[in-house]
């Protein structure tokens, strides 16, 4: 067997991976007393080492099931009390995406939102999680920072620059992009 070795930063920051691997950088920056770049990098190199093969998550119970999912492009109204996953798209305007366990269910929540915001589209797909992810090999669109290649968690920081569209996870990342661009 080979002996791995690693810094005692490093021991610390796989301590938290396996407490929680879902912590942010931001997170486990603070908790570590470095950057978020540092920790980055710290990542990478356990990853490129084979210290870290994957981070994964465990679904519950209810996600084995099928069920709906319904996707509404919506905008104005009192787009902050609206409940499901929001996403404001390029043109203004949000993805909601909700589910439930019947087409009556998404119907209820359909109309609750209907009273709150305008709704544009609308498209309801069931699908059957489980089934799908083991033999489709379906894996979650993630959005990646263009300048630490880390999964951006929550809404990303967007710099346009020459036609093209650059997300970033944190001010740190987005200075350090303008840098690299060449923009002050």
């Amino acid at each position: 067997m080979e002996t791995v070795n690693i810094k005692e930063i490093e021991y610390r920051l796989l301590n938290l991976l396996i407490e929680d691997a879902g912590r942010n950088l931001s997170e486990l920056s603070r908790e570590l007393g470095v950057s978020k770049a540092t920790v980055s990098r710290m990542i990478k190199s356990l990853k490129e080492r084979g210290i870290i093969k994957k981070f994964s998550i465990e679904l519950g119970e209810d996600l084995n099931e099928e069920r709906i999912f319904a996707f509404l492009r919506i905008r104005g109204g009192d787009i902050g009390n609206v409940e499901g996953d929001l996403y404001k798209l390029l043109d203004g305007s949000y993805l909601l995406v909700i589910t439930g366990k019947d087409i009556g269910e998404i119907e209820e929540e359909i109309e609750k939102v209907s009273t709150r915001v305008t709704i544009n589209e609308v498209l309801i797909s069931t699908s059957l999680i489980k089934k799908a992810r083991k033999s489709l090999g379906i894996k979650p669109i993630s959005l990646h920072c263009d300048y630490c290649n880390h999964e951006i968690e929550g809404n990303p920081l967007i710099l346009k620059f020459r036609g093209k569209i650059y997300y970033l996870c944190c001010n740190t990342c987005l200075r350090e992009k303008r840098r690299a661009l060449g923009i002050s």
